[in-house]
């Protein structure tokens, strides 16, 4: 499990989310998800993500991030994201080749991460992980 500090600056934000399924032909259907095809679902994500996290902001992906293997693709989708850091914890659906060349920006970690964020008002502690969690010691 790795273990992470992350200390905010003054107007940086955090955001969390999980399952993008970029190139998930099947995800449209199985979660009635507005997209003709994986292109439009593609290039919809990209602009929603963008419009709210911005190039200062820190970001976790909690896995089922591309459905597809390559890591041309992936770098491609990925690196059109805002955000000083992005960092990615797999999922089931997640093959680790695919993330080995992507710029510093992005962090890949194991499956687990206890996450301390320090907003300046207190240290806030997190359990992150694709995974339900039914029970945490």
């Amino acid at each position: 499990m790795d273990k992470l500090t992350i200390i905010l600056e003054k107007c940086q934000k955090i955001f969390f989310t999980s399952d993008p399924h970029y190139g998930h032909r099947n995800i449209i259907k199985f979660c009635n998800r507005p997209y003709n095809d994986t292109k439009e679902m593609e290039q919809d994500l990209i602009k929603r993500w963008n419009s709210v996290v911005s190039n200062n902001d820190i970001a976790f992906i909690l896995g089922d991030i591309v459905w597809f293997n390559g890591r041309d693709n992936t770098q491609r989708i990925l690196e059109q994201l805002n955000g000083k850091e992005i960092h990615i914890i797999p999922g089931n659906h997640d093959d680790r080749r695919n993330f080995e060349y992507l710029s510093k920006r992005f962090i890949f970690h194991d499956s687990i991460v206890t996450c301390y964020i320090n907003t300046g008002e207190g240290i806030k502690e997190v359990f992150l992980s694709h995974f339900p969690m039914a029970t945490w010691p």
